[in-house]
């Protein structure tokens, strides 16, 4: 992990690694919550259903992490004699990328691409005897994957992003423009979902 810091210090070269550390990422720990159409974390709904200010939303989100990381690593622990260490470690990170997304304060849609390592790593396990998952848990894998083919739709900030109505703008056909706005407001709840299915993973035995 050294050497990889190291070469990517050296890569990206000191200043740009120093704009990093003393200026973008002390603003990025500042940011509260965007409540516009292209962010799917939690944070978004805690806003606009629960009514909670930006920053009391930034806190929930935080220590709904907390408790998420807690229980998942220690679902791992009290089932990791019963795998492998390679499958232990892809759960680890499949655990991280989902958490990530789902409690970050601002999540944007395309970050969302990141859940196919999770989704891929469950599925590959789930077609073992001991690893089998029911069937609404392949069916939120499934229903996940196709609803990160829908980016955000578009906005007045930026004249530049096209208007569309299609999954990754492929334009082979259109959907209403309601529906491909509600396939992206639900990219929240799927994330939610790819960590549940996660949890029902980790509980059983893999070979």
């Amino acid at each position: 992990m050294l050497g990889i810091g190291a070469l990517g210090w050296w890569v990206i070269g000191p200043e740009q690694n120093l704009l990093y550390w003393t200026v973008i990422l002390p603003r990025l720990m500042q940011e509260v919550a965007f409540v516009g159409p292209e962010n799917v974390s939690l944070a978004k709904p805690l806003q606009l259903l629960a009514g909670l200010a930006p920053q009391t939303a930034k806190r929930a989100v935080q220590v709904l992490a907390l408790l998420a990381l807690s229980a998942g690593y220690w679902v791992l622990y009290r089932r990791g004699d019963d795998r492998s260490a390679p499958i232990d470690r892809e759960l680890s990170f499949g655990l991280f990328v989902c958490t990530m997304l789902l409690f970050l304060p601002n999540a944007w849609t395309n970050y969302l691409v990141l859940l196919l390592v999770p989704i891929a790593s469950i599925l590959s396990r789930s077609f073992a005897p001991r690893g089998s998952l029911p069937p609404w848990a392949v069916g939120t894998l499934i229903f996940t994957f196709f609803l990160t083919l829908f980016y955000t739709p578009c906005g007045p900030w930026d004249a530049r992003v096209p208007c569309t109505h299609d999954p990754l703008f492929v334009g082979l056909f259109h959907w209403p423009r309601g529906l491909h706005d509600l396939m992206v407001e639900w990219k929240t709840v799927v994330t939610a979902g790819v960590l549940g299915v996660w949890f029902a993973a980790a509980r059983r035995s893999s070979p």
